[in-house]
């Protein structure tokens, strides 16, 4: 045998005794073992883990378990390691989490404006409904001249499948006012009762992204006492349906659900009614929605979100993009965001196109052991942009008041993780509430 096949020999067995004892290197996971939880059902947590046993271990999706588990809301700290196995080559990997209070106030609102002198009311949220991972939220809000309700339910993972079911019932009883620019006094324009209920089937298509549809049936009850010509409410007087199908999808790869700084978030909505449906409103609309979060110096987060959404066809003025949702706080302007789409401000500026680019910095702020687990001061600043259709086509029918608004608006606050709920400080919402009514 010549030396050139000597030394080729010696190299195939050197090449395949490395291939070897890279496979005997190979770490599999004998067992997923999970401690800390006496609430939480086992079973659910084991669904958020994206590792499975007799899989080779795999640090990053080890972490992206750990995420998912932080980002459910049950748990205010999140620890993983391994341990040794029954034999050689496999391990435990062990999950140990430490649980937090899930029942908690969500949503607080209090204020007054120029045609409601006061409001106030609350939704309170059990994320983790008898340690099985359901959702349950219930709230109310009454002002002087409105009340509304809502109530939600979600099954995340119906018989531990990828398929999400849940329900959300509506109740709107609202006066729709303004102010009468001669004498400055309220104005009474619209009486309206809306009862809505939704039904709603989610599907995880993988371990970022969702699939949601939904179907709406709503009744209103509508009378108008001063019927605006400028700015008409589209909604049908006496008693009218609408019927709606919507299918969504989402993708979502933060890395953090309450502060991320990396990461990117998707949407995309689309809305149809029609008389097929049993609906007496016809319309389409759709949505779209990016945010994309950036690490920025230390520990901070920068977040980029574009908005934009457009609807054709005749959809009760409800449905549209309301002004006040769109934009912060704008000298010379307020017009504060809908509750649960209940106009609380004198403002009745409902547009069928919206569109919205925004800018936030957030800083890290502190934590209380067991009463704050997270929290931030946060700046934005956002350009925002609503219209009519009629407007971009440039008809000579558009009246003044169907102008198009575009504004730059700002906003400086605080917000916090508590083991009472998420806190939220908005100098923007402040100014404006104070600005309407003073």
């Amino acid at each position: 045998m010549s030396p050139r096949n000597i030394a080729v020999i010696f190299f195939l067995v050197f090449l395949l005794s490395n291939i070897a004892s890279a496979e005997d290197e190979v770490v599999i996971i004998e067992k997923i073992v999970i401690r800390g939880n006496s609430k939480t059902d086992t079973s659910i947590i084991k669904q958020h883990i994206s590792i499975k046993e007799m899989e080779p271990l795999n640090e990053e999706k080890i972490e992206f378990s750990r995420l998912k588990l932080l980002s459910t809301g049950f748990f205010s700290d999140v620890f993983a390691n391994v341990e040794r196995g029954s034999k050689k080559g496999f391990v435990l990997l062990v999950f140990t989490v430490k649980e937090r209070g899930t029942l908690f106030v969500d949503e607080l609102h209090l204020g007054l404006s120029s045609v409601n002198s006061y409001w106030g009311g609350l939704s309170v949220t059990d994320s983790n409904l008898l340690g099985m991972g359901y959702r349950l939220s219930a709230g109310v809000v009454y002002g002087e001249h409105f009340l509304t309700s809502r109530l939600r339910f979600i099954n995340p993972a119906v018989l531990s499948s990828r398929h999400r079911l849940g329900f959300e019932l509506l109740y709107n009883d609202v006066s729709e006012r303004t102010i009468d620019e001669k004498n400055g006094n309220s104005i009474e324009l619209l009486q309206y009762r809306r009862l809505s209920g939704t039904l709603i089937h989610g599907l995880k298509l993988d371990d970022y992204i969702y699939g949601y549809i939904y179907y709406s049936f709503e009744g209103m009850d509508a009378k108008f006492i001063n019927k605006p010509e400028e700015n008409p409410l589209n909604i049908r007087e006496g008693r009218s349906y609408l019927s709606s199908l919507s299918i969504g999808i989402s993708r979502d790869t933060r890395n953090d659900i309450f502060m991320p700084n990396k990461g990117l978030f998707t949407s995309i909505y689309y809305e149809i009614a029609n008389a097929v449906m049993f609906s007496d409103y016809e319309y389409a609309r759709l949505n779209i929605e990016v945010e994309y979060f950036l690490p920025a110096l230390s520990d901070h987060s920068f977040k980029i979100r574009l908005f934009g959404g457009s609807i054709q066809g005749d959809a009760p003025f409800f449905k549209k993009y309301f002004v006040g949702d769109y934009f912060y706080f704008v000298y010379g302007k307020t017009t504060l965001p809908r509750i649960w789409g209940v106009n609380t401000s004198d403002v009745v500026k409902y547009k069928s196109v919206a569109m919205m680019g925004e800018l936030s910095y957030a800083i890290p702020a502190f934590k209380v052991k067991d009463i704050v687990y997270k929290s931030f001061f946060y700046f934005t600043v956002a350009a925002s942009h609503t219209a009519a259709i009629e407007e971009f086509r440039r008809e000579e029918t558009v009246k003044p008041a169907e102008e198009i608004i575009t504004l730059v608006s700002f906003d400086l606050g605080f917000k916090a993780d508590t083991e009472y709920g998420i806190l939220k400080f908005s100098m923007a919402y402040l100014l404006d509430i104070f600005i309407d009514k003073f």
